[in-house]
């Protein structure tokens, strides 16, 4: 596939304020605060940077001898300022802290002599800093909530697994305080207008990206060989925080399923990547898979480099996204772009990233049989795998960056110069919305 032309970047734009409070770009993809969020907000910035804007990406100073200010590349600075105690703390705790992080923010713009055309924030508590800053610098405030409240809530199993109160009432607040939101598919802007009463036409829909030069196909014998892992065992890839609403649960079952299924051939491993020990979540599962005697069966990495998970989906003989929800599903189209074929939750973003029966397959969430038999498909017939993965490279190529991020500059540039974004809409429509299956 020829790749994209690079689009250029409006006279309007010169220099952009990211906000992504609770967690840094540099942070180690896995970890109970990191994932596709850091991602998206460093490969948005490293793609309007190639292009010659400026980008500040402001979040909090998680520890003491972290330097207020990092040139990740050139034209992208990330500040860290303060915000609340060092070290690891619950998302909820950072609320009191917001008021006195914008005007720590305000006040360094201003002693570094920074002026913004646009702020975009990232997730609900970057919002309501943004929505300070915005009134203070007077220019547009874009908003990507990245996951919703009411959503998670939606598929909660326990009281424990809701998301607070207070976070559902902020969103409802800053969908309607905002200039504009940014959508990652056609479902969550359907959540937006349905349980936050946004306004229809303030929300874009743009899907995440992903870096189609690092994920790419590569060869299974040599990436096994390199992470020590049985040349002829069925693989199974699992990337993601441990967390119960990745469904993690739900695939440790369906892998009871497959080893009884499978035992007089070979049966599947399990590779987890992403969380670590000490974590409650991990604990929990560790209970779990020991419970069904598969403790046998199952690798356990933790978190790795971003850079680093091509070999391990290149390893794969498929790769599982269980989630209860996913607004877009990142791991989804990265393991697509490998070449390597998916069985996921026919849940929020990943209905529409991966196409069922053409580059993997969609199954009911919680629903351990059918994961266990859409597994087994796979897993026991190769030219299957092979005509799967060959479909879902071509068809990540629509989430490569510089098509993603073109389409996020185009509002950009509109909000900036005043447009109404319904016009946006009905343009980024006529361009197709770059949603896969059903």
């Amino acid at each position: 596939m020829t790749p994209p032309e690079p689009f250029i970047l409006p006279p309007s734009l010169r220099r952009v304020a990211m906000l992504a409070v609770h967690t840094s770009p540099l942070a180690r993809i896995g970890g109970p605060s990191a994932g596709g969020m850091n991602i998206y907000v460093r490969e948005v910035a490293r793609e309007l940077a190639a292009r010659g804007a400026r980008v500040d990406i402001f979040t909090r100073q998680e520890r003491a001898d972290t330097p207020t200010l990092t040139v990740l590349e050139p034209g992208v600075c990330l500040i860290a300022l303060p915000c609340g105690p060092f070290g690891s703390v619950e998302k909820i705790s950072l609320v009191p802290y917001l008021s006195s992080f914008a005007a720590a923010v305000d006040a360094w713009a201003g002693e570094n002599r920074r002026t913004y055309d646009l702020i975009h924030a990232h997730y609900w508590l970057s919002g309501i800093v943004g929505d300070a800053l915005r009134c203070r610098w007077d220019v547009p405030l874009l908003m990507t909530f990245h996951t919703l409240a009411q959503a998670k809530n939606n598929v909660a199993r326990s009281e424990s697994e809701n998301e607070a109160t207070q976070r559902v009432v902020a969103e409802r607040r800053l969908m309607h305080s905002v200039d504009a939101v940014m959508a990652f598919n056609p479902q969550e802007k359907a959540e937006m207008t349905w349980y936050y009463r946004a306004e229809p036409g303030k929300v874009c829909v743009v899907p995440a990206g992903v870096d189609t030069a690092l994920f790419r196909p590569g060869d299974r014998a040599e990436a096994r060989r390199s992470l020590d892992l049985p040349p002829d065992d069925p693989v199974i890839l699992f990337v993601g925080r441990i967390d119960p609403i990745k469904g993690i649960d739900v695939l440790v079952d369906a892998l009871c399923g497959l080893r009884r299924e499978m035992w007089l051939t070979a049966p599947p491993r399990l590779v987890l990547v992403g969380g670590g020990e000490g974590e409650p979540a991990f604990e929990t599962l560790l209970s779990r898979a020991s419970a069904h005697d598969l403790l046998d069966r199952i690798t356990f990495v933790g978190s790795v480099r971003h850079s680093d998970l091509p070999t391990y989906y290149h390893a794969a003989d498929v790769v599982a996204v269980p989630s209860f929800y996913e607004s877009f599903g990142l791991v989804a189209v990265e393991a697509m772009a490998c070449g390597t074929p998916v069985v996921a939750s026919r849940a929020g973003g990943l209905a529409f990233t991966v196409d069922d029966g053409q580059t993997g397959y969609l199954v009911p969430h919680n629903d351990p049989d059918a994961l266990a038999a859409r597994l087994h498909d796979l897993l026991t017939d190769a030219p299957l795998r092979a005509r799967l993965g060959a479909q879902a490279t071509v068809a990540a190529q629509r989430f490569a960056w510089p098509v993603i991020a073109s389409r996020v500059v185009h509002i950009y540039d509109r909000l900036i110069r005043g447009y109404r974004l319904d016009l946006c809409n009905e343009t980024l429509a006529q361009g197709g919305m770059m949603t896969g299956g059903s």
